[in-house]
């Protein structure tokens, strides 16, 4: 069973599968290889 996301008016949440998060964690490399796609250098450095 998937549990639903918590709600925000401001911010929006999404589900991911565990290897996507680890990846984000990991480098920006690692994430652009699981999604097979381009991911911007330091993109989550502006949050």
């Amino acid at each position: 069973m998937i549990t639903p996301a918590p709600e925000s008016p401001r911010i929006r949440f999404l589900a991911c599968f565990e290897r996507l998060l680890v990846a984000a964690m990991e480098s920006d490399r690692k994430l652009s290889r699981e999604l097979n796609a381009n991911v911007p250098g330091e993109w989550g450095d502006s949050v």
